[in-house]
């Protein structure tokens, strides 16, 4: 007959509070079960800790005694690599959900306000556990911190199996639970984690220091009075410039070492480069915004005094492209009666709206997804709608017709989530609606309608040519 084991008070009181935990939710506590709890117990002791083990032996210990190593960690007394935590299939989800019924309890009440399918549920909530595993952070507490730690060490722990789909689920399932943790509170980001550096930061690897220092002080200065989409567009154009330098002339090193020819090289280098997207030579106006950049580039660190600023001018009025002025593009009436029939016809009632907007307000798709909940007032009899600050640094009040006023209210009644943690007037699957998720809204009606893409812009200069010949 074995010895029995010989356990130290901590661990006698410790698989005498897993024995209670076991009985109180009505689970059995066979001598096997209890055997199991004491030898990880001796097994932990003798390695001097849990993390002195090495992953195999963590691996071997755990798969021993998989129920009382569950509840360890699930009530925040194992702290488990995520790695040996992605190699064992254990289910912390539902022996949480036994152990932890008030956090449960708590988590599900959230995910319910939201819509969220049971199923879903149970997804979210073993991963929330996950979390508590990794951090020792009870599911109720998760905070930013934590959950951002988790997410990355549990996703590049699957993504280590190296199997074709290895880590896409358990993505999906945090990307997922941190739009209901944004909404319960507990976090502060709904933002994606990037998994490489973006390349605003790695495309300057090539880039002579001198000129690289010079930009990135600029754009640091920039950002400070211009919309982050003017700022992402003057790093793009130093940086592309930057890269040309490197590529055609690596003898420049910095803004003082640049010439007149250096210029004209770049010119004519920009009428044969193609567009990312579109594979044809850039527009004149593209060509235009990054001669532009570079002129009030070189002018501004003059005036500024920086080290190494260009001796002389270097980009002139005359550089510029002159660019061409057509007709603003449009709708015409029939294509324009076409598109609302397909729109009213849409079963999206988001989509629906999307393209109602547009097109009876002229509003910019930019001022269409800043919309707030109270952004209909009434003024007198009429109703109108305030758009918020945009483009122009101001906000404006839109007359709205009435058959919209009804949609909208429709929309809010109906279809909106109530609840959420954010005060946008269009939403899909309780996040803000996107410019994606506008312009597949237009591209998926106007193709029902038969009358080719349509833009938000568009039905911008269409309504705009409505309103004047009604004038």
């Amino acid at each position: 007959m074995p010895a029995a084991i010989a356990l130290s008070d901590d661990d006698v009181d410790l698989v005498e509070a897993y024995v209670t935990a076991m009985q109180s939710i009505g689970k059995k506590t066979g001598r096997s079960t209890i055997q199991a709890a004491k030898t990880f117990c001796v097994k932990v002791e003798r390695a001097g800790g849990f993390d002195q083990m090495s992953r195999v032996r963590q691996l071997d210990a755990i798969d021993k005694a998989r129920s009382f190593c569950s509840w360890l960690m699930v009530t925040g007394q194992l702290v488990v690599d995520p790695v040996v935590l992605g190699r064992l299939e254990l289910r912390l989800g539902s022996v949480a959900r036994r152990y932890c019924p008030e956090a449960y309890a708590w988590f599900s009440a959230q995910c319910e306000r939201l819509g969220t399918s049971p199923g879903d549920i149970s997804l979210q909530w073993n991963a929330l556990v996950k979390v508590t595993a990794i951090t020792r952070t009870p599911p109720e507490e998760v905070g930013d911190a934590q959950f951002a730690a988790a997410r990355q060490a549990v996703v590049a722990a699957y993504v280590g199996r190296e199997l074709p789909e290895s880590g896409r689920c358990i993505a999906a399932h945090f990307h997922r639970l941190q739009l209901t943790l944004f909404h319960a509170g507990r976090i502060t980001n709904l933002a994606r984690p990037r998994r490489k550096a973006p390349v605003s930061v790695t495309g300057w690897a090539v880039v002579a220091p001198g000129f690289a220092d010079a930009a990135w002080r600029y754009v640091a200065q920039v950002e400070l009075s211009l919309r982050p989409s003017a700022t992402k567009h003057i790093e793009h154009d130093l940086r592309e410039f930057g890269t040309f330098l490197a590529e055609s002339f690596p003898d420049v090193e910095t803004c003082a070492d640049l010439e007149r020819r250096h210029i004209e090289a770049y010119k004519a280098w920009l009428s044969k480069k193609e567009g990312r997207y579109t594979n044809k030579p850039l527009d004149r106006i593209s060509v235009k915004n990054r001669l532009i950049n570079l002129h009030c580039f070189f002018d501004r660190i003059t005036e500024w005094g920086y080290p190494d600023s260009p001796e002389r001018p270097l980009v002139f009025a005359g550089d510029l492209p002159i660019v061409d002025k057509p007709l603003p593009r449009f709708l015409d009436n029939a294509s324009a009666a076409t598109l609302m029939r397909a729109s009213r016809a849409d079963p999206d009632p988001l989509s629906r709206l999307i393209v109602e907007l547009l097109a009876r307000t002229g509003i910019r798709r930019g001022d269409l997804l800043g919309l707030t909940v109270d952004a209909v007032v009434q003024i007198g009899s009429a109703f109108w709608l305030q758009t918020p600050v945009g483009k122009l640094h101001n906000d404006r009040y839109l007359p709205f017709h009435p058959q919209l006023k009804e949609m909208l209210d429709d929309w809010v009644a109906n279809y909106r989530p109530v609840g959420l943690r954010t005060d946008r007037l269009l939403v899909d699957r309780n996040r803000p609606v996107t410019e994606l998720r506008v312009a597949a809204a237009l591209r998926r009606v106007s193709a029902e309608a038969g009358i080719g893409n349509v833009t938000a812009h568009q039905l911008r200069h269409t309504f705009a040519t409505q309103v004047s010949t009604e004038a």
